[in-house]
């Protein structure tokens, strides 16, 4: 037992589907869905049973897609959906610490029955952090605007020669230097 919860674990961190490896890793005997509730892990479960499906169809027996469709199914009821609505293309998007993808997202995040902290950064952006509780079955949305990050600094102008001039900022008159400021 302890063999194929090490097992799953690492199918799991490594995001490996090999439909064959997972066949070995678990005989037929044991229960997958008892081994996702056990590690604690049934989001993550559920979109790789998800992806062993779309990914392996064809190779996968009736049985065993049978008995992924249940688990599928049980999984469903412990866990909750994720869909984030990122106001910028290409930010990091993580929950729990775990990478998730960039955004856009091209699907609904897949997590367990819990609170979640959901973190959107983005170079350039200010990170966005929010914790989110999701129910069972639940599809909960989130609104991500990221703000664009404000750099600010003191600067000072001086004519070199103290010749009269003209200072500006943006295209506007600020004032004769020597001039000093906030931008």
């Amino acid at each position: 037992r302890e063999r194929l919860m090490s097992g799953f674990g690492e199918v799991l961190d490594l995001g490996y589907l090999d439909v064959h490896d997972l066949v070995q890793r678990f005989p037929d005997d044991y229960d997958l869905r008892v081994v996702a509730r056990e590690a604690g892990r049934d989001g993550e479960a559920y979109e790789a049973f998800e992806k062993l499906l779309e990914v392996h169809d064809k190779e996968l027996k009736d049985k065993d897609k049978k008995d992924i469709k249940r688990a599928l199914s049980e999984l469903e009821n412990l866990t909750g959906a994720l869909t984030l609505r990122i106001s910028e293309a290409g930010a990091e998007v993580m929950v729990d610490r775990r990478i998730v993808g960039n955004s856009p997202l091209t699907k609904p995040v897949r997590v367990n029955i819990s609170t979640h902290r959901v973190r959107v950064t983005k170079v350039g952006f200010e990170p966005f952090e929010k914790e989110v509780q999701v129910v069972s079955q639940q599809e909960l949305t989130v609104d991500v605007p990221l703000q664009t990050d404000v750099q600010t600094g003191h600067v000072v102008v001086r004519e070199r020669n103290n010749a009269e001039s003209r200072v500006f900022v943006d295209d506007k008159d600020v004032g004769a230097a020597p001039w000093e400021g906030d931008l």
